[in-house]
């Protein structure tokens, strides 16, 4: 086993030394029977043997993937029937097709029309003479079978899964996956009631079917007045009475001789003069506490939401969350983990760069003009070592030093050289050489087709979002993002966020919405408003217009609403007077008691959301947010995480206002360092950044420049796009004039017929050392004329 193990580390490191491979091989060998790990962005390869193919020395296995081909080898111990190889790839996407070819001599098989599977890949091949009768070990199962049902893999003991995953058995398994959440080995539970389960990579969680809401390790009706609407608190009954829930607010019934009156049923010829007393508010007929999570604050009536990892609060005056151990609470009423943030305050950022906290609750940064994120630090733009967006350094000239202008790598040598084709030379000497194959020329410089610094025919590193890692394929640009994001367009977004609406749960009499943040919401279809994160009816009685609090009946009707305001309708032959259904031949002499006011017959409560003051119609509805009424005047409070901003509620990592972001700007909710702007929830400099050249969404296949799209070569010069080389009036940099009858010769300005040369201007017409525009040395004895070497 531990030299099957030792031929495994040294096919590793002979990988590591082929840096230019897109993918490693390893050699997992056959004296053990131990199982490999099944990761994403492995492909599993079995070969089997047999006649003379068994005593074939080595293998050569070429794998291609994205049109790119590479090639390892393999030992093969003489006799062995099977051995399996491992292929990591550099680049990986589900569904990609890939080809994989063994050969050994004049033995070769080839596995064509296969695509890459969201999990690790499984393929196998056959060496074998042509007719032999042999047993097809590479042939009897199937593509697809399960790399851990197969005897005879050997991985090393040592076995390891990253930071995201963990060994469950033969294989690694993802600890964000709810199917192994954390350190599990087991699909996490799931209550009834829920609708699908969740994982943090730490602590299984689940989200509740449609009509439930969590309470603790259950999913709690919405409707049960022992858990209503978003409470896991019971409904407090009327005295002589029965609590009932209409899903969203608590309430109360009487027997059929009896009336609500400020908590209590009294019989119904009864008059009300009743009210509710100090640290309570009227709530439908029900006096409810301020202090109760079914109605927590001055006029609130709807329950405070259970925050996931902790248990609702109510100081009174608003909900809050009580947490378990290992998260603390924010003030926006959710738990978050002991180390994470509320808000961009509680993050440091280290130099250069701006701290922020996700909605996630998950510290980080953003640097700031000038510098970009490699290794978790912000460095300089404008240093070789990392330029422009790049974190690989720039490759220096033969005999020369790198060189970084913000965006691009370049070189310079000694005063007395030129570049040529990657190498200083003297400047007297011609330049005859020429960049290699897979090479280009950039400035003097020859730089790699393949590198991210210059991929394809590029002279500046590929651009790269926040979290992406950038990448070169047949001379294409892209990236890859990091653990724990997504791919959405150009940008890197957390697995948590919205891509598309298609990311967003479906939402019943509306439509599921993805903000420029990459945040779910909905929007409700015509006729009904969002309450407590679903549509409600506005003619229903318990939905009234734009409320979320149910309408009051009158004694012996039943509440109506017209679509905006909630009514009452009494039995045939019968009135309404001060709330109460009399005969239509009775005369009312009825009012309304204090604290009430008349509503077409109705006796609405002062302090009701849904009569607020001496309204008759719901306070307004505010997305994210309960209504409140306090002094007779309408309010609102927001939901757990949410903050207010203005007449809004915004998610609580959003920020308001600029005081939100200390040493920075906000901008369309998010802290940006001064001078970047929000594209679709990432920080960027319109000025250079080359996905949002300008303004956002507008790329730039060659070099941002000042906000404009100029070519590899040039830059922007009051707005338009000038070659520094050439351009007499932009010469080297913006704004340089070459005076006189001066010219611009490759960015320094020269007397008329002369020429730059190794950063000296020389009269390239005449100058035997310096002749031509290639600044080349005519041999001993031959003049230059005219720019041209000749006797």
């Amino acid at each position: 086993m531990r030299i099957a193990s030792h031929a495994r580390w040294i096919v590793l490191a002979r990988a590591a030394l082929a840096l230019a491979f897109a993918f490693a091989l390893v050699f997992l060998g056959t004296a053990c029977t131990k199982t490999a790990a099944c990761r994403p962005g492995t492909i599993f390869l079995t070969i089997g043997f047999e006649g003379a193919a068994l005593d074939v020395p080595t293998v050569a296995i070429t794998t291609t993937v994205a049109g790119i081909s590479k090639t390892g080898t393999v030992s093969h111990k003489s006799g062995a029937a099977q051995l399996t190889v491992q292929i990591d790839l550099a680049t990986y996407e589900a569904g990609q097709p890939y080809t994989v070819r063994a050969t050994a001599g004049a033995f070769s098989d080839e596995l064509t029309g296969e695509k890459l599977r969201a999990s690790c890949t499984t393929s196998r091949l056959r060496l074998a003479p042509s007719g032999d009768a042999g047993v097809d070990v590479a042939g009897d199962a199937p593509a697809d079978t399960d790399v851990a049902s197969d005897a005879g893999i050997d991985v090393a003991a040592d076995l390891s899964c990253g930071p995201s995953g963990h060994v469950c058995g033969s294989v690694c398994a993802d600890n964000a996956d709810p199917m192994t959440c954390g350190t599990r080995c087991a699909v996490c539970p799931l209550p009834t009631n829920a609708d699908h389960a969740t994982c943090d990579g730490t602590t299984c969680g689940f989200v509740c079917k449609s009509g439930h809401h969590a309470c603790g390790a259950t999913c709690a009706d919405d409707k049960s007045s022992q858990s209503c609407g978003a409470s896991c608190e019971a409904c407090v009954p009327p005295t002589d009475g029965t609590a009932t829930c209409d899903g969203t607010t608590c309430g109360g019934t009487c027997p059929s001789d009896g009336k609500l009156c400020a908590g209590t049923c009294i019989p119904v010829g009864d008059t009300c003069t009743f009210f509710c007393s100090v640290g309570t508010h009227d709530c439908n007929g029900l006096c409810a506490s301020n202090t109760s999570l079914n109605s927590c604050g001055a006029s609130a009536c709807t329950g405070c939401a259970t925050p996931a990892n902790g248990a609702a609060s109510c100081d009174g005056t608003a909900c809050g969350a009580t947490c378990k151990p290992g998260y603390r609470a924010c003030t926006d009423a959710t738990c978050v983990p002991v180390g994470g943030c509320c808000k961009s305050g509680d993050c440091v950022a280290p130099a250069n760069a701006l701290a922020t906290c996700t909605a996630a609750h998950a510290c980080g940064l953003t640097c700031n003009n000038g510098f970009h994120l490699c290794g978790g630090q912000c460095v300089d733009n404008k240093l070789p070592a990392h330029c422009g967006m790049s974190c690989s350094p720039c490759t220096p000239p033969v005999g020369g030093t790198a060189t970084c202008d913000g965006q691009s790598c370049g070189g310079t040598c000694a005063a007395d050289q030129q570049l040529c084709a990657g190498a200083c030379i003297a400047a007297t000497e011609p330049c005859m050489n020429e960049c290699v194959a897979g090479s280009h020329d950039c400035a003097g410089q020859c730089l790699s087709n393949a590198s991210v610094n210059s991929c394809g025919a590029r002279c500046a590193p590929c651009a790269v979002p926040d979290d992406g890692i950038a990448t070169c394929v047949n001379g294409v640009c892209g990236f890859t993002c990091a653990a724990g994001t997504k791919k959405c367009g150009a940008l890197c977004i957390p697995q948590s966020r919205c891509c598309t609406t298609a990311d967003c749960a479906a939402v019943a009499d509306g439509t599921s919405t993805c903000s420029g943040n990459h945040l779910c919401g909905f929007s409700c279809a015509t006729g009904f408003h969002a309450c407590n994160g679903a549509c409600a009816d506005d003619h229903a009685p318990a939905s009234c217009g734009v409320s979320c609090s149910a309408c009051s009946p009158p004694q012996g009707g039943v509440a109506t609403c017209d679509g905006q305001s909630c009514g009452a309708s009494c039995p045939m032959g019968q009135k309404l007077c001060a709330n109460v259904c009399i005969p239509d031949a009775q005369s009312c002499f009825g009012m309304c008691a204090m604290g009430k006011h008349d509503c077409g017959g109705l006796c609405l409560s002062d302090t009701s959301v849904n009569s607020c003051g001496a309204r008759c119609a719901a306070c307004p509805a505010v997305a994210n947010a309960t209504p409140t009424c306090a002094a007779g005047a309408c309010g609102f409070q927001c939901s757990g995480g949410f903050k207010r901003c203005g007449g809004a509620c915004i998610d609580s990592s959003l920020c308001c206002d600029d005081t939100e972001c200390p040493g920075g700007l906000c901008s369309s909710g998010r802290c940006c360092p001064s001078g970047q702007t929000n594209c679709g929830g990432v920080c960027v400099d319109v000025t250079s950044d080359q996905n949002n050249c300008g303004a956002c969404g507008a790329p730039c296949a060659g070099r941002c420049s000042a906000g404009v799209c100029c070519k590899s070569n040039e830059i922007a010069c009051g707005g338009t796009c000038r070659d520094p080389a050439t351009d007499g009036n932009n010469c080297g940099t913006c704004g340089k004039t070459c005076g006189g009858s001066a010219a611009c010769s490759k960015g320094l300005c020269c007397p008329n017929g002369w020429g730059a040369c190794g950063g000296v201007c020389y009269n390239i017409n005449s100058d035997a050392k310096h002749c031509g525009a290639s600044c080349s040395a005519c041999l001993l004895g031959i003049l230059c004329g005219n720019g041209k070497c000749a006797l």
